[in-house]
């Protein structure tokens, strides 16, 4: 069964791939001509024919594709147009800078919203509820490019108590992973409480409470742990997106990231570096995806593959 399991998974994630590549190939040539970016401004018109046919940007998109795909099949996802690097050595290093910073981001989602959820379900209705559905509607309210850039003037510019850009050590780190994180919080503090809310109405809970066991134990050992399956899901799909989903945020710090490479691919129409990074991004979630659905197996060893 997980044989089978793991051969679907991979097949689904193959075909996944090939039309994720097939659509950021395709809608990367919308957006001009390499040309036009890549060449100084005295390049004359045979400089340009002669770039473009050296890029092999005269042929039929159809073609590129094919030949992007028989060197893609060996390994070889082209270079980068700007730097002349192998894409998959930029990738690489952006790569390993975002799941840093979307690392430590998770890490603030989790400490902040786990107990958060928590309390609300469990004081519903009073005090520490509002405090948490407050915090919930301000993540889900103020989009990220603005809490960085209004945490860049407060806390690097105006208190000076935080680094504002680039990366280092663990100060380097407050404020992107920060802004990162608030939405990812606010979702998960609603979806928890929701789930808590259920679980503590069921019947082994009740039982439980009759039985004498601890309310703490009941809380935290047999509630949360089950209602913290869907969490799970929201969580694992959110670290994907979250790498994905960083431009803003790598824009505003200046993080040397996968989403600041790929803006910054886009505006000058590197397409073999735009390809790969999409590739990455869309592999990471296929992975995730998978990971989640066997941890499902440890919270709840009644689901079935």
């Amino acid at each position: 069964m997980l044989g089978r399991f793991v051969l679907l998974r991979l097949a689904q994630g193959l075909i996944t791939l090939l039309v994720a590549s097939f659509v950021v190939f395709a809608m990367g040539r919308l957006t001009g001509n390499p040309a036009d970016t890549m060449l100084p401004i005295e390049a004359t018109a045979a400089d340009r024919e002669a770039f473009i046919e050296r890029m092999g940007l005269d042929r039929p998109v159809i073609v590129q594709y094919w030949v992007y795909l028989k060197h893609a099949s060996q390994g070889d996802f082209g270079r980068s147009l700007r730097n002349n690097y192998p894409v998959t050595e930029l990738v690489g290093v952006y790569m390993v800078n975002s799941l840093k910073l979307a690392s430590a981001a998770m890490v603030f989602v989790i400490l902040v919203s786990i107990p958060l959820g928590v309390v609300s379900a469990v004081y519903r209705g009073r005090l520490w509820d509002k405090i948490a559905m407050t915090v919930a509607l301000l993540g889900q309210s103020l989009p990220p490019f603005w809490t960085g850039i209004m945490a860049v003037m407060l806390f690097g510019v105006l208190l000076g108590w935080l680094p504002t850009a680039g990366i280092g050590g663990w100060q380097y780190y407050v404020l992107p992973a920060t802004t990162m994180g608030l939405t990812i919080v606010a979702g998960v503090v609603r979806l928890l409480r929701s789930s808590m809310l259920e679980v503590l109405d069921a019947e082994y809970v009740k039982l439980a409470r009759a039985k004498g066991v601890a309310e703490g134990v009941v809380v935290w050992k047999h509630a949360l742990r089950n209602a913290l399956i869907p969490v799970v899901t929201y969580i694992g799909f959110m670290y994907g997106l979250i790498v994905a989903a960083a431009i803003t945020t790598e824009v505003v710090f200046s993080w040397p990231g996968l989403g600041r490479a790929t803006f910054e691919a886009l505006l000058t129409r590197d397409f073999p570096l735009l390809q790969f990074a999409v590739l990455t991004w869309a592999a990471l979630i296929i992975a995730i995806n998978y990971v989640v659905d066997l941890t499902y197996l440890i919270l709840d060893p009644r689901i079935r593959l």
